[in-house]
């Protein structure tokens, strides 16, 4: 999940716009859901991946082979934490 919180309408479009047209790469691929919800101040992207059973190759075509998850195919959490560290991703622990 990412969350964009801004009082400025502006903004928001951009990210929801920005969302949206991220997630249409994907349309189509089983077992990779996406949603994105506007809210007053808020726009929520919500991606849902299962790694057992998604199309791995279709995946990767889509994503490229540069800056991916992937090892031999296999989804590596390290991959993307040094991936989401590259571009600055922050995380939060979820109980």
């Amino acid at each position: 999940k990412e969350k964009v919180i801004s009082s400025n309408d502006d903004v928001l479009n951009i990210y929801e716009n920005a969302y949206k047209s991220i997630h249409s790469n994907y349309t189509g691929l089983e077992y990779y859901d996406t949603s994105v919800d506007r809210g007053d101040t808020t726009v929520l992207s919500t991606i849902s991946i299962n790694y057992d059973k998604v199309d791995i190759d279709k995946l990767i075509e889509i994503e490229g082979e540069e800056d991916n998850v992937f090892e031999n195919k296999i989804p590596k959490v390290s991959k993307w934490l040094d991936l989401s560290k590259k571009f600055g991703t922050t995380c939060e622990l979820v109980k």
